[in-house]
């Protein structure tokens, strides 16, 4: 059987501002691969070579340039959701592009170290209108809680106040075309959105199985700053054997200190007795200068850090710079987030 592919990406990124302010959220970079380019990979890796993504209002041309780039080979179609009504109206914009396929789905935030082809095939074997992937909730009165019985979802309660379990939707399902008549008749919650919990529980009301596989390694949405540098961490670590790697670069790592995982990008320059790690990425011709020492964070292309500093816990956009002697405090969980082009001054 075929699948077709559908990434939710039209979310806007509010809570990653500044660096949203100049890129929308699918192209912000995390350990080397914008969001959007983890989420196809892991797609492509499936097996799935039709990809259709929900993007924002008004960011086509953008994206299909990078997309154009990247991807060359791959079949990817951009839909754009012109008003932000929930996920279940953002799967219902690319129901022309789906057709009648069984298609996989997956929040565009949405990072994991989960195969996707676990799921397809638990979904093939279950002959289910559905197949849900689950991940264990430490909070879950925060959650879509999900009950099962006998290898199937019986009930979705929406944060409930005394959960029966602690399995919550990871933001990844298999759907037959059986969703839509669900999302046809799903009704708006309080606040004015279409949600997918919400029809897959007509789904259940409706005697439809809807089955699920339960992930077995790490999952994370990126919908902050601090989800941001998380998504760091974990994506480096599942690096961390190789301890350092370089694209295209001539650096020396006997001028400087590399303590892992760290992503350095092409053409990037650390300068004499600079000190990086752990859990940092250096982006494409990013800097850093002399005697500098950076810890868990994050430079996109072209940012630049100058001599004697201590950046620690910080984000810093495409182009920017931060100028000699400047040190943040190591016990902020976010101590500086610099958009694209800023220039930040020692007080």
């Amino acid at each position: 059987m075929s699948f077709k592919g559908v990434i939710l990406a039209a979310g806007n990124g509010k809570r990653l501002q500044p660096l949203t302010n100049t890129k929308p959220k699918p192209l912000v970079p995390i350990a080397g691969r914008t969001l959007l380019q983890h989420n196809i990979d892991k797609m492509v890796a499936a097996g799935i070579n039709n990809i259709i993504i929900v993007i924002p209002k008004d960011t086509t041309p953008q994206l299909s340039a990078f997309l154009k780039e990247h991807y060359p080979d791959i079949n990817l179609q951009l839909v754009e959701q012109e008003q932000a009504l929930g996920t279940a109206h953002a799967v219902n914009v690319a129901k022309s592009e789906i057709g009648a396929s069984d298609f996989l789905m997956a929040y565009g935030d949405n990072l994991t170290g989960y195969d996707y082809s676990e799921l397809i095939k638990r979904h093939t074997s279950n002959v289910a209108s559905a197949t849900m992937a689950l991940m264990h909730a430490d909070e879950p009165k925060k959650h879509g809680i999900v009950e099962t019985n006998g290898g199937r979802i019986t009930n979705i309660v929406e944060k409930p106040e005394t959960p029966k379990s602690d399995l919550a939707f990871a933001g990844m399902c298999v759907f037959t075309p059986d969703i839509f008549s669900a999302i046809k008749h799903t009704k708006r919650s309080p606040r004015g959105e279409y949600y997918l919990t919400d029809s897959l529980q007509l789904l259940i009301e409706w005697g439809h199985k809807i089955g699920y596989a339960i992930l077995d390694t790490w999952r994370l949405n990126v919908n902050d700053h601090k989800d941001l540098l998380k998504a760091n961490q974990l994506l480096l670590s599942e690096e961390a054997s190789v301890g350092f790697r370089t694209v295209n670069s001539n650096e020396q790592s006997d001028r400087f200190h590399i303590i892992p995982p760290v992503y350095i990008g092409a053409d990037v320059s650390i300068e004499s007795n600079a000190v990086i790690g752990p859990y940092v990425t250096l982006e494409h011709a990013a800097v850093v200068g002399e005697n500098t020492r950076v810890k868990n964070s994050v430079l996109l292309s072209r940012a630049n850090i100058g001599k004697n500093c201590f950046i620690a816990n910080s984000i810093l956009g495409e182009n920017s710079c931060v100028e000699d002697e400047f040190y943040t405090s190591e016990n902020e969980v976010i101590a500086l987030v610099l958009g694209d082009g800023e220039i930040f001054k020692k007080p």
